[in-house]
């Protein structure tokens, strides 16, 4: 429903994160918050149209308006509380650089 790139240029998250730390809590949000909200019909409805690349005007209308910004809060609050820790095979660590 809308892309790392899209999220990045629209929420407080730094443009240089990895697309990979944000994929999973962007598809978590969609399907925990965006599914529950529209029902079941109307998101698979929207999914299809885009998976099919023809969204109708009506279904553009609700992503730009309503889903999408309501999407990026929700990853927003899915994804910040793992953006600074790393589950690993020994232990929940911190992530820090040279240059923090």
């Amino acid at each position: 429903m809308l892309s790392t790139d899209y999220y990045k240029r629209n929420s407080v998250v730094n443009l240089n994160v990895d697309n990979e730390l944000l994929t999973p809590h962007i598809v978590k949000a969609q399907n925990m918050n965006i599914e529950r909200i529209l029902g079941s019909d109307l998101f698979n409805l929207v999914l299809s149209e885009i998976e099919a690349n023809t969204v109708s005007t009506r279904v553009v209308n609700l992503l730009e308006n309503y889903i999408q910004p309501a999407l990026v809060e929700w990853i927003t609050y899915t994804a910040l509380p793992y953006l600074n820790y790393k589950v690993t095979n020994k232990a929940v660590v911190k992530k820090s650089s040279d240059n923090s």
